[in-house]
């Protein structure tokens, strides 16, 4: 180990949690093999100020010799250890703690049972799904084992899903029986998500026009358009038009420009970007993710970035794209501005360039 890694781990003794979550922190970006040695050492010490930092950094190691610990601790007497423990087993993703799992969504701490749904589905194991069918009838847990069960992917959760849609239950979690259902379609079942569009909760909306967006449904072209029309919730009318982008209806394109270019939220200005670039063909919308490009978030300028390098060439979109996705903000943008350097160089022929090459991203 070098000197930086042994003063955080010397931190981890620290009586500030602030500090042993900061230290924490850096370690992880530096969990070689010497660290994680360190780690499961100090692990055996449970009175280790630093212990619950220890047992989420080996989590994030992904070492499966810390499997034995992290099952122990699924039943200490401190509720934030369990939870913590519930979320490492996910990342190291061991069959041993399927059981275990299971047995925490009954734990007492609501945190903990979502920890461990959220840890089963991540495990993506068929066992666990009758037992997340049956959380959701806790209305503590429903969301988080709508989730799960959307991520294992088993088609026997759709029947209770669905009867979830029309139920009396809060719209939000309804909204989440819908997006879990899209989430295990392969195009099937489209008839759901059309009558979602009628719902009486815009929550319940939006989650349909996204799935119908993201399965390109072209039979859903007109009723989109029509919520579009008819909305009056601007969340409901913006995620009709990026359905209808998405699906390759241009009816929308003047409204998402102006999103684009005025909207003060970055979110909404993202999500109307990302529905704008599936239809480049468009002068206009080229024009308006050029525009995108010095827009003043980060994100947007990112996102501006791959749909450009996408089009220019596809090989080059494959050896960014590992580094545009990557969570530090200052990776990203130095990427982002190596990449828009590089098609500055020669501006006017590049940018000409873009119409004629095929598009990866499809």
């Amino acid at each position: 180990m070098n000197e930086l890694q042994n003063v955080y781990l010397s931190l981890l003794e620290n009586d500030d949690e602030q500090v042993r979550e900061v230290a924490a922190r850096s370690l992880y970006e530096m969990l070689e093999a010497d660290v994680v040695d360190a780690l499961l050492e100090i692990a055996e010490t449970a009175s280790h100020p630093g212990y619950l930092e220890v047992i989420w950094l080996l989590g994030k190691s992904e070492e499966v010799r810390a499997t034995d610990l992290l099952l122990r601790n699924l039943s200490h007497v401190d509720p934030r250890l369990r939870e913590v423990a519930a979320s490492a087993l996910a990342e190291i993703g061991d069959v041993q703690a399927l059981q275990p799992l299971i047995a925490a969504l009954e734990d007492e701490s609501a945190e903990v049972r979502d920890a461990a749904a959220m840890a089963l589905g991540e495990l993506r194991d068929s066992r666990a799904v009758l037992p997340l069918i049956a959380q959701l009838d806790n209305a503590e847990t429903q969301q988080v084992a709508a989730w799960a069960l959307a991520t294992i992917g088993d088609q026997r959760a759709a029947p209770a899903l669905l009867a979830l849609i029309d139920s009396d239950q809060p719209d939000a979690m309804r909204g989440m029986a819908v997006r879990s259902l899209g989430r295990m379609s392969d195009g099937e079942n489209v008839d759901i998500f059309l009558s979602a569009l009628k719902d009486r909760s815009h929550l319940v909306v939006i989650e349909a026009c996204k799935i119908l967006g993201e399965l390109q449904e072209d039979s859903a072209s007109e009723v989109l358009f029509e919520v579009f029309n008819a909305a009056e919730n601007p969340r409901v009318s913006l995620n009709a038009a990026v359905a209808l982008a998405k699906i390759g209806d241009p009816r929308c394109n003047e409204y998402l420009m102006k999103i684009l270019a005025e909207d003060d939220d970055w979110g909404r200005r993202l999500n109307a970007l990302l529905g704008l670039r599936e239809l480049q063909e468009d002068e206009k919308v080229k024009n308006a993710l050029r525009a995108a490009l010095k827009d003043p978030h980060w994100l947007l300028q990112k996102q501006a970035a791959l749909s450009m390098v996408a089009h220019l060439d596809e090989d080059i979109f494959s050896t960014l794209a590992s580094f545009l996705s990557n969570e530090d903000e200052d990776i990203m943008q130095a990427v982002v501005e190596a990449s828009l350097l590089e098609l500055s160089e020669d501006d006017d022929e590049t940018l000409e360039d873009l119409e004629d090459l095929p598009d990866p991203m499809g």
